[in-house]
């Protein structure tokens, strides 16, 4: 076929796949539907108001509220019956800092201020809480004290980042000091200072990075210092043991720079709620992707509250007391609780290991997205991974989750480029179909733009393979009980602007757009992502809008093995082949010779040799101008 007549079949191919989407079956805004939003939580027993307070597991379903500028009991929250018992005093008043739960499961108090305001100081020693016996323990020495920085456990060890030497006097000072403690060895080990130094913060532990995100710099007089705000966030990449610059860590800034917020990880989620500066007290919430680096806002607290810790547990976030205005005063004696799932959780009685307050373990090996190729901006490219590796995230209460198996599989296999497998279920004006009964011509439905539902046709197959054991991502979500399955690196929309992020990538709170028979689309939120869960056949079809929907979540066709304008024109010549009758794997044929050509160019770009190859623009794919 000629070189300009195949153009013109692209071209024609193009419009008509965008003209068979017929009239839209009703619209509806996907940020319409969002109902998550922070529900206070009835208790029992007595809660002593209290701020400047930190808050952390301390035992077998147990939530410990730690802290007051006064000698004040622990407050011991038993999360199945939701009653508040006093516990042991402290040896001394102990306030700003970050709760963790430690390898013991009792609570750590460590880089903890004592004493009244403004002259505060550091508390030497780490103090620990367990809540069955109901003791304080003396625990180890701090080589370099200070108060009002952030603590987490990572891989065995609490690191305790930044602080205040000097609480909030004139001549305080805040530090950059990083240190970590190993309880087996019973040793201390500094390392590379924080770049942007901090107090009143916390700090969360996911994707193998420490991040540390809000907080200010106390050392400057009153009431000057509460406005004096970091917006950076710092990222310290725990395998190499330093602290990653802007380029490096893609973290953007905290939207709504404050102090003293609530502080927890949810998955790959760091959460901060609540805080204080710049006139107020805060009930804004945020989340911080840590795999993908976006901000998402989610709905505010009920009440504005700073000086308070957090607890992340069974797919919730959990804080309480605090106060209520900036600086002091108003101290709270409510506890409210976010899910992040369709419902209140039930309890966290299984909730085990060290987290820095959260249920979720600190460690984790999962995947860290890199920036985006040229011409694909939309789309984060990510770096090599492990082929089988469960993220750490909540459960889901309301359906128990399988236990993530390793598939027969080979490790390259989690990189495939293929989609769904054969028992995926896709979305028909029919009603619902596993993806192998799925043939070219049928038709499907679609979301759009806005959220209206269409029809589209299936116009052909890059993989079609009923056999094989393949690991795919498993992403829960509100919309369903069980897990839609695809392909690491399969793009799906997320947020109300539809920015297209592989399936690796997602994290728990992000909110993706939902479709069901006989109703319209509406928002739906991840719950838990887990990689490697085994599934059966390989399959990744191709429709003529290049969108479907599949496991209750509205997805695109595209996957991230290649820049999505060489993706989309390799498609579209094998549909122009198509329409002007030659047969054969058309789409898997083109797709192949597209990652082939993308390869060589790669290789060649890197050897100075195709340096004026554009993917943005013109795209040549076997010699092919489109």
């Amino acid at each position: 076929m000629p070189r300009h007549t195949l153009r013109a079949f692209a071209a024609a191919t193009l419009a008509t796949a965008a003209a068979s989407v017929l009239a839209p079956a009703g619209a509806q805004d996907p940020a319409a539907a969002v109902t998550l939003t922070w529900k206070s939580m009835p208790t029992t027993g007595t809660l002593a108001p209290r701020q400047e307070t930190a808050f952390a597991r301390c035992g077998e379903g147990k939530f410990c509220l730690v802290g007051g500028r006064a000698a004040l009991p622990v407050g011991v929250l038993d999360i199945e019956s939701k009653a508040w018992v006093a516990g042991a005093t402290p040896p001394m008043p102990l306030h700003h800092f970050q709760a963790t739960t430690g390898p013991d499961g009792c609570l750590w108090a460590a880089g903890a201020f004592t004493g009244p305001y403004p002259t505060e100081t550091a508390v030497p020693s780490i103090y620990i809480y367990c809540a069955a016996t109901d003791k304080w323990t003396k625990g180890p020495t701090i080589p370099r004290p200070r108060g009002g920085g952030g603590a987490a456990w990572a891989g065995g060890k609490l690191y305790l980042v930044s602080g205040n030497v000097g609480g909030h006097a004139e001549k305080s000072k805040v530090v950059p000091w990083v240190d970590s403690y190993d309880p087996v060895a019973k040793k201390w080990a500094q390392h590379a200072d924080i770049p942007n130094p901090r107090d009143h913060f916390g700090v969360g532990v996911s994707q193998g990075r420490l991040v540390a995100a809000g907080g200010r710099d106390s050392g400057a007089p009153y009431p000057a210092f509460l406005n004096l705000t970091i917006k950076q966030v710092d990222v310290l990449d725990l395998k190499s043991m330093t602290w990653l610059n802007a380029t490096e860590h893609m973290m953007p800034d905290l939207p709504t720079p404050r102090a003293a917020s609530a502080t927890a990880i949810v998955g790959t989620a760091l959460v901060l709620a609540g805080g204080e500066g710049h006139g107020k007290a805060f009930a804004t919430t945020e989340l911080l992707n840590v795999a993908t680096g976006r901000w998402v806002k989610y709905p505010d607290l009920a009440e504005a509250r700073h000086g308070v810790g957090a607890v992340a547990c069974g797919g919730a976030v959990y804080v309480t007391a605090g106060s209520g205005q900036i600086g002091a005063g108003k101290p709270r004696d409510t506890t409210e609780v976010l899910s992040l799932g369709p419902g209140v959780p039930a309890g966290c009685t299984a909730a085990t290991g060290p987290g820095g307050g959260s249920v979720v373990p600190g460690n984790s090996t999962a995947p860290v997205a890199s920036p985006s190729p040229t011409g694909s901006p939309d789309v984060a490219t990510p770096t090599p991974r492990p082929a089988v590796t469960t993220i750490p995230a909540p459960t889901v209460p309301t359906t128990p989750l399988p236990t993530t198996a390793t598939p027969s599989a080979t490790p390259e296999a989690s990189n495939e480029p293929a989609c769904f497998p054969a028992s995926a279920l896709v979305l028909t004006p029919n009603g619902l179909v596993s993806l192998a009964t799925l043939s070219t011509g049928d038709d499907v439905t679609v979301v759009l733009p806005g959220g209206t539902t269409a029809t589209a046709t299936v116009t052909g197959w890059s993989h079609r393979a009923a056999g094989g054991v393949h690991p795919f991502v498993g992403v829960y979500h509100s919309g369903a009980g069980s897990p839609l399955l695809l392909s690491a690196g399969h793009l799906v929309r997320v947020g109300t602007a539809g920015r297209l992020v592989p399936a690796r990538s997602l994290a728990v709170g992000d909110r993706l757009t939902g479709a069901s028979a006989g109703s319209p689309a509406s928002p739906v939120t991840v719950t838990r992502v887990a990689l490697g869960m085994p599934g059966v056949g390989l399959y990744h079809p191709h429709v003529s809008a290049g969108e479907l929907v599949i496991g209750g979540v509205a997805v695109t066709e595209w996957t991230d093995a290649l820049p999505l304008p060489l993706a989309r024109a390799a498609v579209a010549v094998a549909r122009a082949a198509a329409t002007a009758g030659v047969r054969g794997d058309l789409l898997g044929g083109a797709a192949a010779a597209a990652r082939g050509v993308w390869r060589a160019s790669t290789w060649a770009t890197s050897a100075g040799r195709l340096g004026s190859l554009r993917w943005g623009g013109l795209v040549a794919v076997d010699g092919v101008s489109l």
